[in-house]
């Protein structure tokens, strides 16, 4: 696990290696919540330790003061003390999956995803109103949010609420749009050529997204009235970030000067994950062989591959 920074360097974050997934930075930037083996964990970046939070959980999220960790559990969502010391709470229950993906500035709403009840393979998008004090955390009565016949997901608030950013396969491929909260029907598209896992900066108008080919993306945006204006999208780094499996492996600092990630490496000469060999002229290829020496497909492919 490593830090990045848009100018390029890459400097260890966690230097043992394991399965990390979920990553998700505090607020204050002191701690980092992660996914390894099941599980959640907490690891203080100051001190250099972690702590084992949540058994059998995943995707960890913060309240907007760090002092609680939500997280999805088998029957729903739950909670728990972000230093721990008390068992997990539920914070909803549920027999269909849901997973939390951000609170409101202000921590009143909590956004999250759902699998679609029909059964069909695909997710809706939902909001709850919740109340954080002392005591811990209390939901209210789930409200759809998005709800239609595609593959809607990773809905996150705003730093003010205004707005929601969100990935979608309403298109050709999946995007990442924003609408207004609470929505009016309207909503732009930011990527341009595919989007997932979108990350609002806390400190600055900015909008960070993954694309398909593992680079962070950063889309500057303004408000005009009740308009969203967002620029074109930007490589943000590139170094590409691991992309697998339908899992976010990074987490922007809230300053977003940096970003805790999952690096992918490449060594020389390795061939990327996803490649396609042109042949031209097949049929000469073919003609070229004599009657006992003619390759199958396969075989030729392998022989004419650089």
């Amino acid at each position: 696990m490593n830090w990045l920074d848009k100018s390029g360097p890459i400097r260890p974050l966690l230097a043992e290696p394991g399965g990390y997934e979920w990553l998700n930075l505090s607020h204050d930037g002191t701690r980092l919540a992660f996914v390894l083996g099941g599980d959640v964990w907490i690891h203080d970046i100051g001190r250099e330790t972690r702590t084992r939070l949540a058994m059998d959980a995943s995707l960890p999220l913060w309240t907007p003061n760090d002092r609680f960790i939500v997280f999805r559990h088998a029957e729903g969502l739950s909670w728990v003390r972000s230093h721990g010391g008390t068992p997990p709470q539920a914070l909803t229950r549920t027999n269909h999956v849901q997973m939390p993906l951000s609170f409101s500035g202000d921590g009143q709403r909590l956004s999250f995803q759902a699998l679609n009840a029909s059964g069909r393979e695909s997710w809706n998008l939902w909001t709850v109103p919740v109340r954080i004090d002392g005591s811990g955390l209390r939901a209210s009565t789930p409200e759809p949010f998005l709800i239609t016949p595609f593959d809607e997901r990773e809905i996150t608030f705003s730093v003010d609420g205004r707005w929601v950013a969100y990935s979608s396969n309403d298109s050709e491929r999946r995007e990442i749009y924003v609408r207004a909260f609470p929505d009016d029907g309207r909503k732009w598209q930011v990527s341009t050529g595919g989007g997932d896992y979108p990350q609002w900066s806390r400190d600055s108008q900015e909008l960070f997204f993954q694309g398909p080919d593992g680079l962070i993306r950063m889309t500057p945006y303004s408000v005009d009235a009740d308009r969203f204006v967002p620029e074109k999208p930007r490589v943000w780094s590139t170094q590409p970030i691991d992309n697998r499996n339908e899992i976010r492996y990074y987490s922007v600092a809230s300053d977003a000067s940096r970003v805790a990630a999952i690096v992918r490496y490449v060594s020389p000469g390795q061939r990327p994950d996803r490649s396609v060999t042109l042949l031209i002229n097949v049929l000469d290829l073919f003609g070229r062989q004599t009657p006992t020496s003619r390759l199958r497909l396969p075989e030729l492919l392998a022989r004419e591959s650089p």
